[in-house]
């Protein structure tokens, strides 16, 4: 299982720039087990979900105060994971605030969106 998921991931970083030349933006979490990012490159964007924890995660949020996406409502394509949020809102500093990306992330599992 593990082979599969690493040779998912090398396919999605190979097929998309942002993920090997995106500005990198650590996002606030609402719960420690969770690692978030906002990657950005020439107008294109993608957010990434870690769960770093043995037990499934489904109470948290994300936020990030500031970066250089544009303002609005933007759809959200899923790369890799489980289901998710179809829509994030991006404010006029172009963070977001208490983001909810998923009903729940398993044990050790990613959630990869395209930021649309």
């Amino acid at each position: 299982m593990c082979f599969h998921l690493d040779k998912k991931l090398i396919t999605i970083r190979n097929s998309h720039d942002i993920f090997r030349k995106g500005e990198v933006f650590i996002n606030d979490s609402s719960n420690q087990n969770i690692f978030s990012t906002t990657l950005i490159y020439q107008g294109r964007a993608a957010l990434v979900v870690i769960n770093l924890s043995d037990q499934p995660m489904d109470d948290f949020t994300i936020s990030q105060p500031v970066s250089n996406l544009p303002e609005g409502d933007h759809p959200l394509v899923l790369l890799s994971g489980t289901e998710g949020s179809s829509w994030i809102n991006i404010n006029s500093s172009g963070g977001f605030t208490d983001f909810s990306p998923a009903n729940q992330i398993p044990a050790y599992g990613t959630i990869i969106f395209q930021i649309d």
